[in-house]
């Protein structure tokens, strides 16, 4: 199992909509719908909050290479449904966050509310594997 200290948070934390697909054993993105780059402090205090006791088996239990980027760079990914990640990883524990947490949390709860109305209801966190 992959944990995640070994995302490398010099590259981005790509954040994408995916919807279960009800006729075929996979998932498809949501085409009209952009991904969110978490890049430099964002991705770190992104993976800070991903990594307190609360969250961290909810990350890592599926997080696994099963990627890479154009130029051969491994990807590690996880999902969590659309509503937990919204309504409980974004918008619970806000006592517990700092200011700056609290901050990119309701910014990504405000910019994930158009994916549950375009049919979103899984998302992919992905970041680059530590070499």
């Amino acid at each position: 199992m992959s944990t995640l200290e070994e995302i490398c948070t010099d590259k981005p934390v790509t954040l994408t909509a995916y919807r279960h697909d009800l006729d075929l054993p996979l998932t498809v993105p949501v085409a009209p719908l952009s991904q969110i780059s978490l890049i430099g402090d964002d991705a770190s205090r992104f993976l800070a909050w991903a990594a307190q006791p609360g969250w961290r088996s909810a990350f890592e239990t599926d997080l696994q290479c099963i990627a890479q980027d154009g130029a051969g760079q491994p990807l590690l990914t996880t999902w969590m449904p659309l509503i937990t990640f919204r309504e409980s990883f974004c918008a619970g524990g806000r006592q517990l966050q700092d200011n700056e947490t609290r901050s990119l949390m309701t910014r990504l709860r405000a910019e994930m509310r158009a994916w549950r109305e375009a049919g979103a209801d899984t998302v992919d966190v992905s970041g680059y594997q530590r070499q």
